[in-house]
């Protein structure tokens, strides 16, 4: 049992060691797509790169290209964490117009890679060329499902209404026809038109192109299309419990996200408040400090006595006045925030920073002192037991 266990781990960290040596060759490149001449030659480019911190031998091959597609070299070696861009050459044998499709395969020390490669050859001096375009709602292809692409059709001559013969083909990289269609057209100058087909059900999964070849007077232009057949996405469906747990998951949420703004406005408006309150008790000191400093230079300290008393008087006034309105502020405010009535709120804050506290009664009643009144005050004070002689006074 014992020896099993170890057998089991020996495997695991052989197979994490195959797929951490084959992460170490990067191939650069995903897809190998060229147009050629009826006739003629084309070349193309991909990279690799070396990421161990020692060389590999790399060899090279293809599939279904042979004399078709060559390299300058089947075999290299990449040096530790070097780069190499490998040239790929074609060369059109058979001289009709088609398209080839295959694989260039990479090998190396438990590795192997293969970069998909499409090859249409083309008349030199084609009637029409062709634009096929994927719609985005059929991009998503499955066994079973549809393709669809939005192909254009540009006639180069632009000379009047032509008949042509349409032959549609889907083509797995080896070679082989999954599904092929033709119809005629009648087009006239440039021309768009909507492609969908059925995958059969049994289609293997893998990489695939969709051909387009159009025939005019035994001209023939050609379009392609790589695509994947891959698995059908899977759409969540609630049942019922699920979809009522969603419901009040969603409303709890919501209520949360509501009870924080609804604190946070609170307390932001408060706060605000507070500072409005602050600074208007800090006023109305500040213009009684003043006011006191004015007193404090007159000549007659009988009358400078008596209004500074007068002054302090009216300063308890005042300040008792502004904790009874500062205190309904704050109830008026916390009244209008619990009935969600903020912008009301922000209207009330504006209006009491504008309305502050008038001291035109303190003046007033100071410069209303004359000096009548003012002996009948010293003489009620003296009587009271107030001392108001100056100090300095012998």
């Amino acid at each position: 049992m014992k020896n099993f266990g170890i057998s089991v781990i020996t495997l695991i960290f052989l197979l994490v060691l195959v797929n951490f040596v084959s992460a170490n060759i990067e191939v650069k490149t995903i897809l190998i797509k060229e147009n050629i001449l009826l006739g003629g030659e084309a070349s193309s480019t991909f990279s690799l790169k070396n990421s161990l911190n020692s060389s590999q031998t790399i060899m090279f091959s293809f599939s279904d290209l042979r004399d078709i597609a060559f390299l300058d070299n089947e075999e290299i070696i990449l040096g530790p964490e070097e780069s190499r861009t490998i040239s790929v050459y074609f060369n059109d044998v058979n001289k009709i117009v088609d398209v080839y499709t295959g694989y260039i395969i990479i090998e190396g020390r438990k590795f192997e890679e293969s970069i998909p490669i499409i090859l249409n050859v083309e008349e030199s001096d084609p009637e029409f060329a062709i634009i096929p375009e994927p719609i985005q709602s059929y991009k998503d292809v499955y066994p079973g499902g549809k393709f669809g692409l939005e192909i254009r059709f540009f006639d180069l001559k632009a000379r009047s209404a032509k008949r042509v013969r349409m032959n549609y083909f889907i083509k797995n990289l080896y070679g082989e026809t999954i599904l092929s269609e033709s119809e005629d057209k009648i087009i006239e100058g440039d021309q768009i038109t909507t492609k969908l087909v059925n995958i059969p059900g049994g289609t293997d999964k893998g990489n695939y192109i969709f051909v387009t070849t159009l025939d005019y007077n035994n001209k023939i232009a050609i379009a392609t299309h790589f695509f994947e057949i891959g698995e059908k996405e899977k759409i969540v469906t609630f049942g019922k419990l699920e979809y009522y747990v969603v419901i009040i998951l969603v409303l709890f949420f919501g209520t949360f996200i509501m009870m924080i703004y609804f604190f946070r406005a609170r307390d932001k408006f408060l706060i605000k408040l507070q500072k409005q309150q602050s600074e208007e008790v800090d006023e109305n000191l500040r213009i009684l400090k003043r006011y006191r400093k004015d007193i404090n230079k007159l000549g007659n300290v009988y009358e400078k006595r008596a209004k500074l008393r007068v002054l302090e008087k009216k300063k308890k006034e005042i300040l008792a006045n502004l904790k009874k309105k500062q205190k309904y502020q704050k109830n008026e405010l916390k009244r209008l925030i619990k009935n969600r009535k903020l912008r009301e709120v922000q209207k009330k804050l504006e209006t009491w920073k504008k309305q502050g506290y008038a001291l035109s009664e303190v003046q007033k009643r100071i410069k209303e002192i004359s000096k009548t009144r003012m002996r009948k005050k010293i003489n009620t004070w003296k009587k009271e037991g107030y001392r108001l002689e100056s100090k300095d006074k012998k």
